[in-house]
């Protein structure tokens, strides 16, 4: 071998290797706390980067079903919005709100009776009826 060729094999190995062919420690360190060598620094980056690989489609999957999660309760707050905005009208607590629909009817018909009432003539100008012999005001 050339003093040349001897040259560029330490430079390869140097480069491969390390300084003092003992790993570059930019590359991190070994299980056993040695210095990391080219092709080691790349093989732990690629095992990495497989982990992260599978660490996004975990995280992707989880992504979606918290997608699917909040759209439910997006839809179920919806609904509860849309029954409280129904329900404003009642005011009547939980027992009460039983007769809640027959006081309605009650305080309908009683509206209705007002409203009778007030077309009713005032009874000054209501008519009398004439009274038989013996009987007064037209009771009998």
């Amino acid at each position: 071998m050339t003093p040349e060729q001897d040259a560029v094999l330490r430079d390869i190995q140097v480069q491969l290797r390390g300084p003092s062919l003992a790993g570059w420690p930019q590359l991190g360190v070994d299980a056993e706390g040695r210095a990391r060598s080219l092709v080691d620094g790349l093989a732990a980056a690629l095992r990495r980067i497989e982990d992260l690989t599978a660490e996004t489609a975990e995280l992707r999957a989880q992504i979606a079903e918290l997608r699917t999660e909040i759209s439910e309760l997006e839809a179920g707050a919806a609904d509860l919005a849309d029954q409280v905005q129904r329900s404003q009208g009642k005011s009547l607590p939980w027992p009460l709100s039983l007769i809640e629909g027959p006081v309605e009817l009650i305080v309908a018909q009683l509206a209705r009776l007002e409203a009778l009432l007030a077309e009713r003539p005032p009874a000054s100008e209501q008519l009398s009826l004439p009274c038989r012999p013996g009987e007064r005001d037209g009771s009998r």
